[in-house]
């Protein structure tokens, strides 16, 4: 799978669709539409990616700096930090995959002493190490292994990133993200639903 694969798919796709009849009197945006498509794979790829299984995603490993506070591991995230695969400390018995919210009930459980999490069901949640954004573990230990999915800024990083897998769900987002473009929201609206349907396939 390559950058020119994508666009190529999506042009079909959005030919198919009847697409070239609505370009037939804007000869200028039908020359564009290739770079159309080109700018909108990697912003495509990011949102198919935060809800795609991980298993179709080849994420990325990191050592990101640490502290322990009051019981809990702040974890400074990576600049291109999209969403957690998961996390596991030296004494946890279990790898945490879910990030819950600071506003959460289960936070305010996670920071009563008689109801905090222990190391077989610990907690990560979404907070701050005091500067910037950061995943809050508890019960605190030291990292053993940061696996997480990243953003993507180039078409050429969404290939990198992406598993055969997501091609077609990738393709039909930024069909609809082109459709966004030329304010078609109807088709916008079908592309995306054929993505929820595909990715439900997998």
């Amino acid at each position: 799978m390559t950058a020119q694969d994508i666009t190529t798919k999506v042009r079909a796709i959005m030919n198919e669709a009847g697409a070239e009849e609505t370009f037939t009197l804007l000869s200028e945006d039908t020359v564009k539409l290739d770079t159309y498509i080109e700018s909108v794979i990697p912003d495509a790829s990011n949102l198919v990616l935060s809800v795609a299984p991980v298993r179709y995603i080849n994420t990325k490993s990191a050592s990101p700096a640490t502290a322990i506070v009051a019981g809990s591991t702040f974890i400074s995230l990576p600049e291109d930090f999209s969403r957690l695969a998961y996390v596991q400390l030296a004494t946890w018995t279990r790898a945490v995959s879910e990030v819950l919210l600071l506003n959460s009930i289960e936070y305010k459980v996670a920071k009563n002493q008689f109801t905090k999490p222990g190391i077989n069901k610990p907690l990560c949640f979404f907070s701050y190490n005091g500067t910037d954004e950061a995943l809050e573990c508890i019960p605190s230990s030291t990292l053993s292994q940061f696996i997480y999915v990243p953003t993507i800024s180039t078409s050429a990083e969404a290939v990198t990133v992406l598993k055969q897998e997501l091609f077609l769900p990738v393709c039909y987002m930024s069909a609809s993200l082109v459709y966004n473009i030329f304010e078609n929201q109807p088709m916008s609206n079908n592309m995306k639903a054929v993505v929820t349907d595909l990715l439900k396939q997998l």
